[in-house]
């Protein structure tokens, strides 16, 4: 529970940057909040989350948006994205 805790908040404090914040990094931080919040129990956070990659409208935002409500298979879909980086 505390990393998943600690990956929220890191994820919370990166979205209140705001101004530097492109929609593609807030979808994946909303993401971040997303997971954190369905491992926790946190669904009330958990919708928020997905509010907010909703909002941010991006192609990995819509493609995250079909684990909404539960976040089931939410954490395999966003860690697929990262490993793709390069």
């Amino acid at each position: 529970k505390d990393e998943w805790d600690r990956a929220a908040s890191f994820a919370g404090r990166a979205l209140a940057i705001g101004e530097n914040v492109t929609q593609e990094l807030k979808a994946l931080l909303h993401a971040v909040a997303a997971v954190a919040a369905k491992e926790t129990g946190r669904m009330d956070e958990l919708e928020t989350a997905f509010a907010g990659i909703q909002t941010a409208g991006t192609d990995f935002g819509l493609g995250a948006l079909k684990f909404a409500p539960s976040g089931d298979g939410l954490h395999d879909y966003l860690r697929g994205r990262l490993q793709a980086e390069p």
